[in-house]
């Protein structure tokens, strides 16, 4: 029985063995399964690799040695970076050098536009958690480090600043990693949805939605208190008073509340209004571009234009005593005109 059989193929000729498939290709009454060779080598030298067989069927030299393509390699360490881009005062970002040689020391240096110890802090720490020096990431034989870099807060906008780590990882080859550092910027909400709208209009569906003028908007999570995850939302209304509809956004630095409000009005319905009053005199309608309102010696304090549907469209006082209705579709409309102690209703006709 042979010794080390573990590492050898059979390869008896196709007529003997006819289930041995290299017998097809090759003459070679025996091959070896792999092999994997490897060692330490010192960085940026020359080294000679040397390989021997022996033939011990016949005196004929008939071995060979296939060498994979590809194959002559030398490891470098592995780095892995969490996150490139850092964020003043709530986004940092983690890197970890491992490595599977000798236990080795990779020296780094630090550079760029951002200042260590203004702009960011850093904190080194071997596989056990224990700090160690920033200025080398210590690795092999199973062990690694790992590199936090927090970016520090500050109130100015300075733009968006460099680190760019330096690792040594041979004797000839450096690495260069480069971060960002941005800044921190505080988001502005625009919160559409704020409505008035007269108690003899519910019950309709209101539109409201949060858009983040400044920011990405995907860098943000959604929630309503109504329980909706989107930015806009419509809403079936069908409350007699008035009510407050919340958003919280919530992002890596932060969670942001705003709202919208739907007042009601318990205004008179324009079917109660009796014909023969006629507080207001409001011309031309229907109307082209400009209304015209006369309060014919009234106190009057607001006007409302709404839809039929009880939207409001447009709210003014009296000292404006014109409206402009360009901008509006052709339609039928429902002006409100508030004085101290009661609401006449005019119906308008956009044309």
């Amino acid at each position: 029985k042979g010794r080390n059989t573990a590492y050898y193929r059979g390869n008896k000729p196709y007529s003997t063995n006819p289930t041995s498939p290299l017998s097809k290709f090759i003459q070679a009454d025996g091959l070896t399964v792999p092999l994997i060779a490897q060692t330490e080598i010192l960085p940026c030298e020359w080294g000679h690799i040397k390989i021997a067989i022996a033939d011990v069927g016949d005196q004929v030299y008939d071995s060979w040695v296939w060498l994979k393509s590809n194959s002559f390699k030398a490891e470098k360490p592995a780095i892995k970076i969490n996150d490139t881009v850092l964020i003043e005062g709530c986004k940092s970002t983690k890197i970890k050098m491992d490595w599977s040689g000798a236990a080795h020391a990779f020296k780094v240096t630090y550079k760029g536009t951002a200042a260590k110890g203004e702009d960011y802090q850093t904190i080194m720490r071997d596989h056990t958690g224990k700090v160690i020096d920033d200025t080398a990431f210590m690795a092999g034989n199973g062990t690694y480090s790992i590199l936090e870099i927090n970016a520090l807060a500050d109130t100015l906008h300075k733009g968006d600043k460099t680190i760019m780590l330096l690792v040594e990882t041979g004797a000839c080859s450096v690495d260069t990693i480069t971060l960002i550092i941005r800044d921190y910027i505080v988001p502005e909400i625009h919160m559409t949805g704020d409505t008035t709208i007269y108690s003899s209009a519910v019950p309709l569906t209101l539109p409201f939605s949060a858009d983040i003028l400044n920011r990405n908007p995907q860098d943000f999570k959604y929630l309503w208190n109504t329980g909706d995850t989107t930015k806009a939302i419509q809403v079936y209304f069908t409350d007699t008073a008035s009510k407050i509809y919340y958003i919280t956004l919530q992002e890596i630095c932060g969670t942001y509340r705003d709202s919208a409000k739907v007042t009601v009005i318990k205004g008179t319905e324009i079917d109660s209004i009796p014909s023969s009053i006629n507080w207001v005199t409001i011309y031309p309608n229907p109307v082209t571009n400009i209304l015209h309102i006369d309060a014919n010696g009234q106190n009057v304090k607001n006007l409302y234009l709404t839809s039929i549907d009880g939207r409001i469209l447009k709210i003014q006082n009296y000292k404006k005593d014109a409206m402009d209705m360009n901008s509006l579709a052709v339609g039928v409309y429902l002006l409100y005109i508030e004085t101290e102690n009661r609401i006449e209703v005019k119906r308008i006709v956009k044309k």
